[in-house]
């Protein structure tokens, strides 16, 4: 099949949650970077909770691109996979009425969608039909960079060859939220357990 130079889709880069077997975002602040709502798994939005380097999700809009590739250093003592920079999914462009759903209740303060400028739309919202996630070991490496915010374009021929090593792999978005639901819980009791020590602490006399 004849290919393109011309971008297919752009690359997204995201902390993974330290020694967490699945490629999960970061959501208990285990690499000091705050606690990461994007990729948002739950609703397949990135840049629909908080700003994550927004000129690339604006860049990919205003080309009308279909693919967010999401890219991470895994990190996991041990792993065969450990330290590597690793294609783990992607998003594929949804139809334009579920990004109208989601700018109704848009938590970022990025642009919504607006029909009247679909282009300038501040978010990206995936199909979840056409969405893919991959386990580390499933993943697609890429060659090392110094820096992982590079220039982000993924031309078509390489954008081919992602998601055809991708598409190989089962789907684990349903695990990867369920992960996350799990990490959130325990961080919340976590603070929960933190805050109650610390009012007894507080308290002299009691």
């Amino acid at each position: 099949m004849k290919t393109s130079n011309k971008p297919l889709g752009v690359l997204q880069y995201f902390y993974h949650c330290k020694n967490e077997e699945l490629p999960v975002r970061d959501v208990t602040n285990s690499r000091g970077h705050g606690h990461k709502t994007e990729p948002h798994y739950e609703n397949l939005t990135e840049n629909w909770c908080s700003k994550c380097m927004p000129r690339r999700i604006k860049s990919a809009n205003q080309k009308s691109l279909d693919y967010l590739f999401l890219c991470t250093h895994y990190s996991k003592a041990g792993h065969a996979m450990d330290g590597k920079l690793l294609v783990v999914g992607f998003l594929y462009r949804a139809q334009k009425e579920v990004w109208q759903r989601l700018s109704r209740s848009i938590r970022s303060g990025v642009d919504p969608y607006d029909d009247t400028n679909p282009l300038g739309c501040g978010f990206f919202a995936g199909d979840i039909t056409r969405s893919h996630f991959v386990s580390a070991e499933d993943a697609y490496p890429l060659k090392e960079v110094r820096n992982p915010r590079w220039k982000w374009f993924v031309p078509e021929e390489q954008a081919m060859h992602i998601i055809s090593h991708l598409k190989k792999s089962r789907n684990i978005l349903s695990k990867l939220r369920n992960r996350v639901a799990e990490l959130k819980a325990e961080s919340s009791q976590s603070q929960n357990r933190y805050e109650k020590r610390k009012n007894t602490r507080g308290c002299t006399r009691c």
